[in-house]
């Protein structure tokens, strides 16, 4: 009872339960803080509850506390004012504060203390919570497995100390307040799974390079030249080595009559209108001199009209048009196994290594245990078979050889978002997609004649190259492909080749045959009912009739859109030009841009010139083999195109 009486009106449920919550929310908060700080470990989960769950519920059971007070007291009011209850004295409408009554005061002496106690404590955490919400831990793991992929990629990239928010958010309140809404609405995605299931970009209100990326590396500080060298294997039996001695011009040549270099692009005022959201396809582009002379661009195959420039949205370029992929970088398997050869992690000497591996982690994988049991199995398998005697010689090496593979494929490919090593075009170089020939084609012309060169010097010159098909000794100043492909060595994209329908194409030499898991089986082909033709060419009519109503650009966007109207599971549209370069695509955009004129289906068939043929007739139906986006395998299919103007649109049935 003395305790009740010095409580008073306190005595309650819902009192007794709010203390009770106040004060076990603070040792926890208490107990965590100091675990965290004396254990130095950080985990997105303990950081959650320690700044987040444990305060509010801190807060919720001291907000209990008066609540059930207050209640009690005026029942016992109305009692009392109702002649229902008799009491010693009268309950005034308003507590009064009397310093003098003992109760009292121990109790105003219990409130300030524990005032300051609970200001102290959620001080604590709101500081802890502040950096919290700014570490790595918290963008990345707290949303597993959302944001897995960028996190992977993140860890083991040349900026994995520098946290995201240094790049994502930058200095000031304006952009913490951007930065805080739009958090808000990933929150909202990843509670209620409306997240697409790979994430796009490039970010559309990510803040200007020039305020985060400048901080370390600023333009006036750009040095006149970088030496760097190039290290490759050849996919043959000797993974033979191959080394390119390159100098890239990044400040420009001291030596030349104009000396600008790569970075000219964001030391001038550059500007661009692109048709696709990854900003691949570039038909415009403008440049303003120091004088404020302005000379625009043109794609000459493909310009926009005048109404299409007005309306065009322009960028300014910035380091991330080339840069786009500074930290959140995927490796090819090509590039992996390279890498693994160099460091000496992977023994050279194994055969074919580099062609198996490739082969393996081209394949597509439901599940990241399903990819891990293939290389497991099927690369011991591989020398087994057609190498006995080095699988009993180097078979530890070939179990080194396996857990790199799958590390390899660890880091790179990440089945449950539907990411892999090419989801996102890394526009540095040319090799894996178009990067600098975007622009540097020789098909953008200015009104005065002046067309942005696709010459290799302007960016970088030859100091030596090392290769299978150059002579010991030999002094080489231009690139030599490892294979003669005459004049296609200027005429066409690396990428068309070499990522070829997203795949990691790393050259010639005789291919291993894995005997022990085959290629991805490709289903047999069954008849396309009338009700799937129907709607197959229904849907290729509503593109020609949305490209009628809002112009080419918007039409090649929406297509685009893995989200789009123009998407139903593994139906979807896609849409080239004349000369076989992909235009849009509806489930795998990462395509657009590429040409495809001589790329063949597993049976050997350039369906992409039959598709031209047919559409140069009016419309009609081509049969060929294609990766099915539901399925993940390579299955019979037929596409019904139709020649619109200058491109054709076309849409798919898998059999």
């Amino acid at each position: 009872m003395a305790i009740r009486n010095k409580v008073g009106f306190a005595w309650n449920l819902i009192s007794l339960v709010g203390m009770i919550l106040a004060v076990t929310a603070a040792g926890l908060i208490i107990v965590f803080t100091a675990f965290e700080m004396i254990s130095e470990t950080e985990h997105a989960y303990l950081g959650l509850m320690t700044y987040f769950l444990f305060p509010g519920m801190m807060i919720f059971g001291l907000l209990l506390v008066p609540i059930g007070a207050w209640r009690v007291r005026n029942e016992r009011r109305k009692a009392t004012i109702q002649g229902m209850v008799s009491l010693e004295e009268a309950i005034p409408n308003f507590p009064i504060l009397n310093l003098n009554d003992p109760n009292k005061r121990n109790m105003f002496i219990f409130f300030v203390v524990a005032t300051v106690i609970f200001v102290i404590v959620m001080a604590i955490a709101s500081i802890k919570g502040f950096e919290f919400t700014e570490s790595t831990t918290f963008c990345g793991e707290l949303c597993h497995p959302v944001m897995t992929p960028e996190y992977t990629a993140w860890q083991n990239s040349p900026h994995a100390k520098v946290r995201c928010v240094e790049c994502h958010v930058g200095p000031g309140a304006t952009w913490y307040v951007k930065a805080k809404i739009s958090g808000m609405k990933q929150l909202y995605g990843v509670l209620f799974h409306t997240y697409p299931e790979t994430i796009e970009t490039p970010i559309d209100n990510l803040r200007p390079a020039r305020e985060t990326c400048e901080h370390c590396h600023w333009p006036d500080k750009f040095s006149v030249a970088r030496q760097k060298i190039f290290y490759h294997y050849a996919p043959n039996e000797d993974n033979t080595p191959r080394k390119t001695d390159m100098l890239i011009h990044i400040g420009g040549n001291p030596m030349a009559a104009t000396s600008n270099g790569i970075h000219w692009h964001i030391g001038s005022d550059v500007s661009y209108i692109t048709r696709d959201k990854k900003r691949i396809d570039i038909p415009y582009i403008a440049v303003k001199d120091k004088n404020g002379k302005l000379t625009e661009y043109m794609d000459i195959e493909k310009p926009l009209t005048k109404d299409e420039i007005a309306k065009g949205k322009r960028r300014q370029m910035d380091c991330t048009d080339c840069h786009n992929r500074p930290t959140h970088i995927y490796h090819s398997p090509s590039e992996g196994i390279d890498l693994n050869f160099v460091s000496n992690r992977i023994d050279r000497k194994l055969p074919y290594l580099k062609k198996v591996a490739v082969e393996v982690l081209n394949r597509p994988y439901k599940t990241k245990e399903e990819g891990f049991a293939a290389i497991s199995r099927d690369i011991p398998a591989y020398y087994a078979e057609n190498y006995p005697q080095v699988a009993q010689a180097k078979a530890e090496a070939i179990k080194t050889a396996v857990v790199q593979v799958r590390d390899i494929y660890e880091k790179n490919f990440f089945p449950a978002m539907k990411v892999n090593w090419s989801t996102y075009p890394n526009n540095i170089g040319h090799f894996y997609t178009p990067g600098c020939f975007r622009c540097h084609d020789d098909k953008h012309r200015s009104a005065e004649g002046r067309v942005i060169s696709k010459s290799c010097e302007l960016c970088h010159e030859i100091l030596g190259q090392i290769q299978e098909n150059i002579p010991a000794g030999t002094v080489v100043n231009q690139f030599v492909h490892p294979v003669d492909i005459g004049d296609d060595l200027f005429g066409t994209n690396c990428s068309d080749c070499h990522s070829a329908g997203g795949h990691d194409i790393p050259g010639e030499g005789n291919p291993p045959v894995l005997k022990s898991a085959p290629r991805p089986a490709t289903r047999a082909a069954v008849p396309v009912s009338q009700k799937q033709q129907e709607a197959a060419r229904a849907m290729v009519k509503s593109a020609v009739a949305y490209l009628k109503a809002n112009g080419k650009a918007k039409t090649l966007t929406e297509i685009s859109d893995t989200k789009g109207q123009f998407v139903k599971g593994e139906q979807y549209l896609f849409v080239i030009d004349l000369q076989g370069r992909m235009l849009a695509h509806g489930v795998n955009p990462t395509l657009v841009g590429k040409g495809y004129y001589d790329f063949k289906d597993p049976d050997g068939k350039y369906f992409f010139r039959d598709f031209i043929s047919v559409a140069r007739k009016g419309s009609g139906w081509v049969d060929y083999k294609w990766i099915n986006p539901v399925t993940m395998k390579t299955e019979p299919k037929t596409s019904y195109v139709e020649l619109v103007g200058d491109i054709i649109i076309g849409c798919g049935i898998y059999r």
